[in-house]
């Protein structure tokens, strides 16, 4: 989180958008603490642990969602914001490369400065609404529960054949 927080803080942004931070943990105190002021006169929110209708209100309004995790399984949040038709701002590791492809459906960075870059006015994110679209489209067509059923209900279909040797 430190790491959105110094991009958001470094980034010639427009200074109208605010930067909502969900979730609660140990390190939320500790931030809280030491960007003290530059929270507010940053438009930086730490809203802490809400539950889903609260979460569906925030993502109605949002235009991106951002995460910086350095590693973790395939990502409910990332996916829920997707079919929200938000814009992904994710860190380039496997997992979310699995789901995002930079610059058609949503965008990856590496590094900090990349992360400022994509905050930064001066470089306006390009085709929003068609990277908003193709984020739902994505979560549509490869992570619908009901695609995966049928998926799943095959893959346990050939296994148990393997098994009994029918295939």
């Amino acid at each position: 989180l430190t790491y959105i927080i110094n991009a958001w803080l470094e980034a010639d942004r427009d200074k109208s958008a605010e930067l909502c931070v969900i979730g609660d943990g140990p390190e939320l105190l500790k931030l809280t603490r030491f960007y003290g002021t530059d929270l507010k006169q940053n438009n930086i929110t730490f809203l802490g642990h809400l539950d889903q209708e609260d979460i569906m209100k925030i993502l109605l309004r949002a235009k991106y969602y951002v995460s910086a995790s350095i590693s973790e399984g395939l990502s409910n949040s990332l996916l829920e914001a997707m079919a929200f038709g938000l814009v992904p701002i994710v860190r380039k590791i496997p997992e979310n490369e699995f789901v995002v492809e930079h610059k058609n459906n949503g965008y990856l960075f590496s590094k900090e400065e990349d992360l400022c870059r994509l905050f930064s006015i001066k470089n306006k994110l390009e085709g929003e609404d068609r990277l908003s679209l193709n984020a739902l489209s994505t979560v549509r067509k490869c992570f619908d529960i009901r695609i995966i059923a049928v998926k799943y209900k095959s893959a346990v279909r050939e296994l148990v054949l393997k098994s009994r040797g029918k295939i």
